[in-house]
């Protein structure tokens, strides 16, 4: 396991990092775009990110490369968050992914959704309470939440 505060000057690209089997990185503060992009990038299949002052954008972002990319099936990074803030989070990538225009939806009501990769593979978010986080997964197409 690597755990590490994050700064932009912190090399992922190190041997450590990338062999590792858990990535624990805590972010507190606010980063470029080329940072979320290194990020997102990381080869390790399961990272924690403490995030607690993140907003939504640089999860969609994260995601937006996973899809382009198409990260392998078992590929899983999880987002901590205040308890208060998950479900706007989640409610705001449900929306920014999904091309249903239901104003009227309570922001509570989203618990998961899933995002199209391919025909093999797909995204699935969903939160999870203990700890609070958001889970971003690669599943196979025939899997389930």
């Amino acid at each position: 396991m690597f755990t590490s505060d994050l700064y932009d000057f912190i090399d992922l690209d190190h041997s450590i990092v990338h062999s590792s089997k858990n990535v624990v990185l805590s972010m507190n503060g606010t980063f470029t775009d080329a940072s979320l992009l290194r990020l997102a990038r990381l080869p390790n299949k399961d990272i924690l990110f403490n995030c607690l002052l993140w907003e939504h954008d640089g999860i969609v972002d994260h995601i937006k490369y996973w899809i382009k990319n198409r990260k392998s099936v078992g590929t899983k990074s999880s987002f901590l968050f205040a308890s208060h803030r998950l479900p706007r989070v989640l409610f705001k990538l449900w929306q920014q992914f999904n091309d249903t225009n239901l104003q009227e939806m309570d922001e509570r009501s989203i618990s998961s959704f899933t995002i199209p990769i391919n025909s093999q593979s797909k995204i699935c978010v969903y939160g999870v309470d203990e700890p609070k986080r958001l889970v971003v997964e690669v599943l196979s197409a025939m899997e389930s939440i």
